[in-house]
């Protein structure tokens, strides 16, 4: 079983095994693709921020907001890559893996 690990990141969201190695994109199906990116891209925001601005509320609801879209799309990666990998989320926003 392969297991990887999705995050958002400063260019383009992060899509890893194990080992570092990213995942084949061309594994995955466009739509989900077009959905990474979208995600990704409303995080940006946050990756650049302080811990201290990241605790103000209405940035911690961006995060939490932002962190359902991405074990959701997790989720999606998961059944939707042939091989069935277990896919776990590392957010951002918390700095730590939620799934």
């Amino acid at each position: 079983m392969k297991y990887l690990t999705l995050s958002a990141d400063y260019i383009d969201y992060s899509l890893k095994d194990d080992s570092g190695e990213p995942l084949d994109r061309a594994l995955i199906p466009s739509d989900v693709l077009g959905e990474l990116r979208a995600w990704n891209a409303d995080y940006q925001s946050i990756i650049l921020l302080s811990v201290e601005e990241r605790a103000s509320q209405d940035v911690f609801d961006k995060i939490q907001h932002l962190d359902v879209r991405g074990v959701s799309l997790a989720a999606i990666v998961a059944d939707s890559v042939s091989g069935a990998p277990k896919v776990t989320y590392y957010s951002e926003g918390l700095l730590r893996r939620l799934q």
